[in-house]
């Protein structure tokens, strides 16, 4: 299948319990797809970018393939792959403990949980206290967290089911020593172990201020673009983007060259977009260019990688490419954010025209209207992820904040008033 309808894909996987509940939210505009608005009659591709607002946390999710029966839990990540920032879950974890401090006289004795978390806060304030020598206290403390990575390991095994606490603890140790502790876990025999292993990686790499721990954990991170399974390589490839490029060392970057001229490589498209950004990889990427038979899928990733890298030939070349096509809501959701990965001033100012268009060629996102609307007001989006100190406000799902019409304004003046604007990387 090519597409599906966001009520019944969110149904699908789960996400709520009940498709007529799926649609509510969609009417109520706490579904985005994209970062634009979905009601319940759009439809879902593979590779979309899906928001969906549960106060107090929005969780984001990749579409990792089309499904449009309801599937078992454990199934769940065959189609889906979370990518919420660890923030949100912070806002959850904020309520709860808020909640648990002000508990109500007469509410009864503390739950299992909520004893094993006071007994968790004893160890640590008996281990601050006694009179251990410096060596022995971090043996100790090391000893349990250790453990502590185990236990939870084994229990995310029985139950499958993720807890937020237990993952804080383990990420206020070092990265090169969570990594440690994980190691048996990124080969287990259950992908769902592996995936959490690397999920925590991710967590702790890019939860730190040190360039030696970053660059660890980008280590480890590409290590799983090995892993047997799909998803988890996806995943990986994925984690890797919102690392600096500074954080990938020589010996990641020769893998990655290795790896580029592997086109049967599984998620082979996000391997290449990765290399563009990091900006490695470009001698493979045009030899392969110089075979006839390559895919055109892959020449068009690959050219993207290069304008990334500042090739201008190949800027031009996507440009002219996205000129050709009718505007439509294809082009702004699936064409234009490729050309704003480039960060290539000739491929923004090609958005910035369609920000200038008011002829209605984009389908409303309103299921019970056929009117269409300026694309302008799916491109204002895109440009204010890309240029530095332009004057719209976006709020945490990535929308646009504020009236829309007085933002399409202000972004138009501005940009007329501001031709050398600076990119944002």
């Amino acid at each position: 299948m090519d597409s599906v309808r966001i009520d019944k894909f969110l149904w699908s996987v789960r996400l709520f319990k009940t498709r007529s509940i799926a649609a509510e939210e969609c009417e109520k505009n706490r579904v985005l797809i994209n970062d634009i608005e979905a009601k319940p009659s759009r439809h879902v591709k593979a590779g979309d970018k899906l928001t969906v607002k549960k106060l107090p946390i929005v969780h984001t999710y990749d579409i990792i393939k089309l499904i449009d029966k309801r599937q078992s839990a454990p199934l769940v990540k065959n189609y889906i792959l979370e990518t919420t920032p660890n923030e949100e879950f912070e806002k959850a974890e904020m309520a709860r403990l808020t909640a648990f401090v002000k508990r109500d006289r007469g509410a009864g004795r503390p739950t299992k949980k909520e004893r094993r978390e006071l007994k968790h806060v004893f160890c640590l304030i008996m281990m601050l206290f006694m009179p251990f020598s410096a060596d022995f206290s971090d043996t100790l403390v090391a000893q349990s967290l250790a453990n502590d990575t185990r236990a939870y390991m084994e229990t995310l095994r029985q139950t499958r089911q993720a807890d937020f606490v237990v993952e804080q603890q383990l990420l206020a140790i070092s990265t090169e020593r969570l990594i440690s502790q994980l190691e048996p876990f990124y080969s287990d025999t259950l992908a769902l172990i592996r995936q959490k292993a690397y999920h925590l990686t991710f967590l702790s790499g890019t939860g730190s201020d040190l360039h030696t721990e970053r660059t660890v954990a980008v280590e480890r991170l590409f290590n799983g673009s090995n892993d047997p399974d799909g998803g988890i390589i996806r995943q990986t490839l994925r984690f890797l983007q919102q690392f600096s490029s500074e954080d990938f060392n020589d010996d990641v970057r020769k893998l990655m060259n290795e790896k580029i001229s592997n086109t049967r490589m599984s998620h082979y498209k996000e391997l290449v977009l990765l290399a563009g950004f990091v900006g490695a990889g470009e001698d493979e990427m045009r030899e392969l260019l110089l075979d006839a038979d390559l895919p055109q899928r892959h020449r068009w990733n690959i050219s993207l990688a290069l304008a990334r890298m500042g090739d201008v030939a190949k800027t031009t070349y996507i440009v002219n490419t996205a000129k050709r096509l009718p505007i439509s809501n294809d082009l702004v959701e699936y064409v234009l954010p490729e050309l704003i990965y480039t960060r290539q001033k000739e491929a923004i100012d090609f958005c910035i025209e369609l920000l200038f268009i008011d002829e209605k060629t984009c389908s409303s996102h309103n299921p019970y209207t056929s009117e269409k609307i300026s694309c302008a007001w799916l491109v204002l989006p895109l440009l204010a992820s890309v240029i530095a100190d332009l004057p719209v406000t976006i709020d945490i799902a990535g929308d646009i904040a504020g009236d829309y019409q007085q933002a399409l304004r202000d972004s138009r003046n501005w940009l007329i008033e501001n031709r050398d604007y600076e990119i944002s990387y």
